[in-house]
């Protein structure tokens, strides 16, 4: 079993540290052709320049906080191709490397993740292209691929650095933003098709409803975070009552003094063991705290009598 876990720590650690870092300088090398300065500096500067913004500005599901780099890559894709998507996402990778002092292990593997992917849905969407498929069902189906790829590729690299299985990892990604996600990709492709048919002034009223969805995204999730935080506090204020019930109880009945506390304790801890979940867990430890709450009706000469020997 150790040899098993020892084999696959690893395959992750070749594919994470050498895989990756090599991919990305393939990937930066074979769009090197296509990159002419004089004819590209505008394009290149405005997309770098929403990415790192898009990069500052994420926006929060419940769950997770995404940002819009992955939809104005995508749109680069579908505007100018390739090369413009992979020139944006190494020079943001620099800037927010340098800024968040990250490690170069996870620099280079941020961005070997990032180019892969743009280079896989570049390459298909080559592909749709030369085949004829209509734009609508294509850039459906880049999108898909964008975002399995891209979440498969970040899981493994949190799957790696943090120790913990892939397969947790991508189910809560795919739980946590997965709609949101996708959501911000078809607004990509939707702005670079306006683009592409009335030019750059048909994002106005793109932009104008994005940032609306923005403002709605972010009073929502700080209302519901409100609203956990009083449930907390009511949850917080639950327990002491119950606890201080539980104590009243015990100090009633001498001989079993602290029984509910014990009973309480040992019952959560037996239900962690056995893997219940966390709502259950707290079903049984206040079910332990409570469990002799009959004894309130009970007089305390009948509660405390002493047992006459046989």
């Amino acid at each position: 079993m150790q040899k098993n876990i020892d084999l696959t720590r690893f395959f992750k650690h070749l594919f994470i540290q050498f895989f990756l870092p090599l991919a990305a300088i393939a990937v930066f090398v074979s769009v090197l052709p296509d990159w002419e300065p004089r004819n590209h500096w505008s394009v290149l500067f405005i997309f770098t320049l929403l990415t790192i913004v898009g990069a500052f500005a994420p926006i929060s599901t419940f769950n997770a906080r995404l940002t819009v780099n992955n939809a104005l890559f995508f749109s680069g894709i579908l505007l100018y191709g390739t090369w413009v998507a992979v020139w944006a996402a190494v020079v943001e990778l620099l800037i927010v490397t340098v800024l968040s002092r990250s490690s170069l292990k996870k620099a280079m593997f941020n961005c070997g993740q990032i180019l892969l992917t743009l280079w896989l849905v570049g390459f298909l969407h080559h592909a749709a292209d030369s085949a004829g498929i209509p734009w609508m069902f294509s850039d459906l189906l880049l999108i898909l691929v964008y975002w399995f790829v891209n979440t498969s590729l970040v899981a493994s690299g949190i799957s790696y650095f943090f120790h913990v299985k892939w397969l947790d990892t991508f189910a809560s990604m795919v739980k946590g933003g997965s709609n949101t996600y996708i959501m911000l990709m078809i607004i990509g492709g939707i702005g670079a098709r306006l683009v592409a048919q009335y030019g750059w002034l048909s994002l106005i009223p793109l932009l104008a409803a994005f940032i609306s969805l923005n403002i709605v995204f972010r009073q929502y999730f700080r209302n519901i975070n409100k609203l956990q935080q009083k449930m907390d506090e009511i949850q917080t204020f639950n327990h002491s009552f119950l606890t201080t019930m539980a104590a009243s109880i015990d100090a009633r009945d001498h001989y079993t003094s602290g029984h509910s506390q014990r009973v309480a304790h040992w019952g959560r801890e037996i239900a962690r063991a056995i893997g219940m979940p966390p709502d259950k867990v707290d079903e049984v430890y206040f079910g332990g705290i409570l469990h002799d709450i009959g004894k309130i009706g009970i007089e305390d000469h009948i509660l405390n009598k002493k047992s006459s020997s046989p």
